[in-house]
C-alpha cells in the first residue's frame, strides 16, 4: 500500500511509539493488546501488499488508492493510542471505530481489484478468479460493518476475536486463489522483500519499545 520502505519508515513511529506508553501500566494487558494491534496492522499491510506487488502501475488512479491507504494507516495510528482488547465492553466506541476502519480498508481493496477486473475484462479465463477475490474482500468488509453496527449491543468481552478470524480466513482464501490462477500468481514478484521489510521495521521497532516498557522500574 504505500508500502515502499520510505513510507513505512515515515508511518512507523506514529503506529508503534504512541501505543507503548499508554498500556505499560499493566504489563500483561499491554503486551496482549500490543500483539493484537500488530496482528491487525500486519494483515492490513498484507492485503494491500498482495495487490501492490502484482498489479501496481504508476497512474493517477493508483496514486489515489495509495492516498486512501495512507488514510487507513493514519487511522490505525490514531486508534493505536488507546487500543486495548482487555476492556472491549467498556469502550464499545473504540471497537466500532476499528471495525469501520477495517471495513473501509477492504472496500478500498474491492475497488482496486474491480479496476483490475475491468482492465482484464477481455480475458474470460480470469473471470472466476476475479470474482472470488472481490467476493472475499466484500464479505470481509460486510462482516466488519456488521460488527461495527452491533458494537453497542455486544455482550461477549471476546468479540474482538472475530477480527482475527475474518482477517485470517481472508488471507488464506486470497493466497489459495492466487495458487490456482496464474494471473494472480506471486511468481516473479518481490513478495519476500516486502515481508522482510515489514518484519524488520514494524515488528523490530515495536519489540524494542515493548521491551523498554517492561523494563521500566516505575511499573513495579
Amino acid at each position: 500500500m504505500l508500502l515502499t520502505k520510505s513510507t513505512l519508515l515515515t508511518v512507523r513511529p506514529r503506529l508503534i511509539l504512541p501505543f507503548t506508553p499508554v498500556n505499560d501500566s499493566n504489563i500483561t494487558a499491554g503486551v496482549k493488546s500490543y500483539i493484537a494491534f500488530i496482528t491487525i496492522l500486519w494483515f492490513c499491510w498484507l492485503q494491500a501488499a498482495l495487490f501492490d506487488i502484482r498489479f501496481y502501475t504508476d497512474s493517477i488512479i493508483s496514486r489515489i488508492f495509495k492516498a486512501l491507504h495512507l488514510g487507513i494507516m493514519t487511522g490505525l495510528a490514531v486508534l493505536s493510542v488507546n487500543f486495548s482488547v482487555t476492556n472491549i465492553l467498556e469502550h464499545r466506541g473504540r471497537f466500532a471505530s476499528m471495525c469501520y476502519l477495517l471495513m473501509v480498508s477492504r472496500f478500498i481493496l474491492v475497488a482496486q481489484y474491480t479496476t483490475v477486473a475491468w482492465y482484464l475484462r477481455g480475458h474470460k479465463q480470469t473471470f472466476t478468479a476475479k470474482v472470488l477475490v472481490i467476493a472475499t474482500l466484500f464479505v470481509s468488509a460486510t462482516v466488519f460493518l456488521a460488527l461495527g453496527v452491533s458494537a453497542h449491543s455486544i455482550q461477549s468481552p471476546r468479540v474482538h476475536i472475530a477480527w482475527y478470524v475474518v482477517i485470517a480466513c481472508e488471507a488464506v482464501f486470497m493466497i489459495a486463489i492466487s495458487s490456482f490462477w496464474k494471473v494472480l500468481s506471486f511468481k516473479g514478484t518481490p513478495i519476500v522483500e516486502r515481508f522482510g521489510c515489514l518484519t524488520l521495521i514494524v515488528l523490530g521497532e515495536g519489540i524494542v519499545g515493548m521491551t523498554k516498557a517492561v523494563r521500566d522500574p516505575s511499573l513495579y
